[in-house]
């Protein structure tokens, strides 16, 4: 979604605000996967997949909690790794007794739609321009980061907490998607 979001925008000329869908599915997806497994509901799992949706996408484990309890703390680098393949290949597993992944990207965007129009700011992972995002600050790409979404505004959350090696994952997605757009 971040290429269509940059050739969108681009094509737009910068006129208009453009977000879309972004990570915001793959964070859900992540969410129920760690649920499932704690067997926990998913109100009681928070946690951030950023970057790019598709192969670079980025879990951010050092912001996931389970029942308030830092995921670190509660299963092996090991298990990560394992949640991190599992979200990678939710798609494809879905794709095996469906034609199609439409109907969680549909709730997604209609989430986003409701908020944009809402008085009240809630917070979304979008595909996002990436010059808005200062610990991005990257011309020309679009990058999935958490969004206050409300009032007919959306703003870019800031000072998101992430470590080296997160940080890192993330510029691979940067380069990945300079790639798609050809940049």
């Amino acid at each position: 979604t971040e290429a269509m979001s940059y050739w969108i925008y681009n094509y737009l000329k910068g006129r208009n605000l453009v977000v879309a869908t972004g990570t915001g599915l793959d964070t859900f997806r992540l969410q129920n996967i760690i649920a499932k497994h704690f067997e926990k509901s998913i109100q009681e799992v928070n946690s951030l997949v950023l970057g790019e949706h598709g192969s670079n996408m980025t879990p951010i484990w050092s912001q996931t909690t389970v029942t308030g309890d830092p995921i670190s703390e509660l299963v092996s680098q090991q298990q990560l790794d394992d949640f991190t393949a599992e979200l990678k290949n939710s798609a494809t597993e879905i794709r095996k007794t469906e034609v199609a992944t439409k109907f969680g990207v549909s709730q997604c965007a209609v989430s986003i739609l409701s908020s944009y129009i809402s008085p009240n700011k809630t917070k979304h992972i979008v595909s996002f321009p990436a010059f808005k995002i200062d610990q991005i600050n990257s011309d020309n790409i679009f990058f999935s980061w958490p969004c206050l979404i409300g009032n007919s505004s959306v703003s870019a959350i800031q000072n998101i907490k992430m470590n080296e090696s997160e940080v890192a994952e993330l510029q691979e997605g940067i380069e990945a998607i300079k790639q798609t757009t050809n940049l």
